[in-house]
């Protein structure tokens, strides 16, 4: 937790490893449109509360929706029966959707770091926010945070510019946690081989 990573012995004891996601190449292009993709299905803790709230109130007026997720009956009903959403549901790859739309829905401010918000930067999509979530601005390094106003989705300029491709790709590629990890249990093997001896 970050008390112990603010201890200046215990962090030097202390290594995180973040969530890691499939990089693209660098031809991924920003793209300007009214769509906004939410990935977070009816849980609460995703914050669909908010979400939902937000939509009732007239945030997205004029923004086409898009989602994703598992939903119970009633809310999906709910979503199929309005205007200018698209209601896809549960689908194994939500990239392809994400790719579509220029803003990223995340509400999640119970989340370390959460991979939708790692592949939304990935994939250079502007995130709409809750802004007790900008905590996460300095860590990651991005301009394109978006503060909600009424009816309007108006931007709020983050002063870090957004990470080079090949630094994210270092920092969060898939296939570099992958071996982290692996180099974390392979000097863990070596300790206990050494301790018991063989």
């Amino acid at each position: 937790n970050q008390i112990s990573l603010d201890n200046k012995h215990l962090s030097s004891k202390i290594k995180v490893i973040p969530n890691g996601v499939d990089t693209f190449n660098e031809e991924t292009k920003i793209i300007k449109n009214n769509k906004i993709t939410y990935l977070g299905g009816s849980s609460d803790r995703k914050g669909y509360k908010e979400f939902k709230k937000l939509f009732l109130d007239g945030y997205f007026k004029g923004y086409e929706l898009i989602l994703l997720g598992y939903y119970n009956e009633f809310e999906e009903n709910f979503w199929k029966n309005q205007l200018d959403v698209e209601f896809v549901g549960i689908v194994e790859n939500p990239i392809d959707f994400m790719i579509s739309a220029q803003f990223t829905f995340y509400y999640y401010i119970k989340e370390g770091l959460p991979n939708v918000l790692l592949e939304a930067i990935n994939l250079k999509r502007r995130l709409i926010i809750n802004k007790k979530a900008l905590i996460f601005k300095s860590e990651l390094n991005y301009s394109q945070y978006i503060i909600i106003s009424k009816n309007i989705l108006s931007e709020e300029k983050v002063i870090e510019p957004l990470k080079s491709p090949s630094a994210f790709k270092d920092t969060y590629g898939i296939n570099n946690i992958a071996l982290t990890y692996k180099n974390i249990y392979n000097d863990f093997y070596t300790i206990w081989i050494k301790l018991i001896g063989i």
